[in-house]
């Protein structure tokens, strides 16, 4: 007879899965004070790549962080780099999660964030004219000091009272 402590009574240990979790989308917005626009192109010396060239160009925006208010931040970079693989002829297959990341360490708040590079053509014009002023982006509020963003709009105004309430 088996008594009910013993082990062939006793019911599998059932593992609890982990709960994910849901990040809470909050807005960031970043008035921007100055910019730069990066250009290189040469040689292709790196291996593993089909392309003969190098070429990389990338749009940085440093300013200061107006939202949330909770983040405190001395430094804010936002730097875009354009992608072919972002243009509209290419990207019907996607599946994303994000456009792009931030990470947060010792007051430096940088977001890098992928745009499609046939979109350059269009912002830079418009930033050498001063009419880019803001850079507005819904991600995830900060865990870890990182996180995703999901959108972000390039804007001349920025209204306060149009927004949802600071978080």
């Amino acid at each position: 007879m088996v008594s009910d402590d013993s082990p062939e009574k006793k019911k599998p240990c059932r593992k609890r899965r982990a709960r994910k979790v849901c990040p809470e989308t909050i807005c960031y917005v970043v008035e921007i004070k100055d910019w730069d626009w990066n250009f290189t192109f040469g040689v292709n010396t790196m291996k593993g790549r089909d392309d003969p060239y190098f070429e990389f160009r990338h749009l940085e925006l440093r300013g200061v962080l107006l939202r949330p208010s909770k983040i405190k931040a001395e430094e804010v970079e936002v730097t875009f780099l354009p992608e072919r693989r972002l243009n509209e002829s290419e990207r019907t297959h996607d599946q994303p999660q994000s456009v792009g990341s931030f990470q947060l360490h010792r007051g430096r708040l940088q977001f890098i964030i992928p745009m499609p590079a046939d979109a350059l053509s269009c912002v830079l014009p418009m930033m050498i004219a001063g009419r880019i002023r803001f850079v507005v982006m819904d991600g995830d509020r900060p865990r870890y000091g990182q996180g995703r963003i999901r959108m972000y709009r390039l804007v001349r105004n920025y209204e306060p009272e149009d927004m949802a309430p600071d978080a």
